[in-house]
């Protein structure tokens, strides 16, 4: 598995994003949760990319996708009392869901 080091930039912003949710919010709060669900996005569509067993890599689309489904619900427990801020988690969370399942059934067809 090679990653080029250009997209390893990635993961480490997301990194940065959730230290600073962490700090802002605590490390037992929803905003955490969402970002630590931004890490895990990025690592699994960062692995998927550069894996080619089709095992390895229907997994982490699987993974992905629970990741996903939870943030979905996630979203409404948001220490944010704004609706537009809730709905944009819930949307990006449902395209990342959707982007998960569609790897899936790309790695399954393998």
């Amino acid at each position: 598995m090679h990653i080029p080091n250009r997209k390893l930039l990635a993961p480490l912003i997301a990194l940065v994003v959730w230290v600073v949710l962490i700090a802002l919010f605590g490390l037992f709060s929803h905003f955490s949760w969402a970002g630590f669900s931004l890490v895990v996005y990025v690592l699994c569509v960062l692995t998927y990319d550069s894996i080619q067993v089709s095992r390895t890599r229907t997994l982490l689309a699987i993974t992905g996708f629970v990741v996903s489904c939870l943030n979905v619900v996630n979203a409404f427990y948001l220490e944010a009392q704004g609706l537009p801020f809730k709905g944009f988690v819930i949307l990006f969370s449902s395209a990342c869901a959707y982007a998960f399942l569609k790897m899936s059934r790309e790695a399954a067809a393998r």
